[in-house]
């Protein structure tokens, strides 16, 4: 794994949720292995931590703090491969709450070849160019 592929994942997680509404090659066409983790923004961070740990069962693994010694999120683990963050910054009247999903591949060019050519040729907006967020603004 190259030095760029953890920033790719991130970003393909991101162009994975325009792409769910879109139609894309075959699952058997793309490289993908699994889903490495997923993150959450909440605004009552007890509350979310009582649901994935008592509803769900899933252990927190570790948190991690901002320089001030705030919390910047926790990390749950659904198995040994798979995560979810939660991050405790959702402000009331904001809906964004999912801010990426990070996808395991073998072959990271590939499957951001294979995102480039499905966002870019299904952008209503027109535009050619992938953005980080995978976003038509």
């Amino acid at each position: 794994m190259d030095r760029y592929t953890p920033l790719f994942l991130a970003w393909a997680g991101a162009a994975a949720l325009f792409l769910a509404s879109q139609p894309v090659p075959a699952a058997e066409d793309l490289p993908l292995n699994g889903i490495s983790h997923v993150t959450f923004r909440v605004s009552d961070l007890e509350k979310a931590r009582g649901f994935y740990t008592g509803v769900l069962g899933f252990p927190q693994c570790f948190d991690l703090k901002k320089k001030d010694g705030s919390l910047f999120l926790i990390v749950l683990k659904v198995n040994d491969d798979q995560y979810i963050e939660i991050l405790p910054n959702l402000k009331p009247g904001e809906n964004e709450r999912m801010t990426h999903i990070s996808l395991v591949t073998a072959s990271a060019e590939s499957l951001y070849q294979k995102f480039v050519e499905a966002v870019c040729s299904r952008c209503p907006c027109g535009r050619r160019a992938v953005t980080a967020r995978a976003r038509c603004n």
